[in-house]
């Protein structure tokens, strides 16, 4: 019977996957990067650096009429996970900025 594995396809080797390290040198191009994204659209990154900590303000404020601090840590705990979902719109301001488009309904 032929031997085969699924990641490797036929044969008695497994490729190792390539592993990159991370240097000074990316750390560096990264925040340069992140710097062109903000100024490029510096509304967008306010708007979100403004609303978010506003909502995580009222939800405590909203709390405290209610007298249920012990649902404060998993509350925070929660909408410290949205803040991934809400950063979406940032995410894609920087992907149209890799591939060139620099207007929201432009199109290659």
């Amino acid at each position: 019977m032929a031997r085969m594995h699924i990641m490797a396809g036929v044969g008695d080797k497994l490729d190792m996957p390539a592993i990159r390290t991370i240097s000074t040198a990316d750390l560096s191009d990264v925040l340069r990067r992140g710097a062109a994204d903000f100024w490029a659209k510096p509304s967008h990154y306010i708007l979100l650096i403004l609303i978010y900590p506003i909502i995580g303000i009222v939800l405590t404020v909203w709390m405290e009429g209610f007298h249920t601090w012990p649902l404060l840590y998993p509350l925070v705990g929660g909408f410290a996970l949205l803040g991934p979902i809400a950063a979406l719109p940032l995410y894609e301001i920087s992907r149209r900025r890799e591939m060139g488009r620099t207007r929201v309904g432009a199109r290659h």
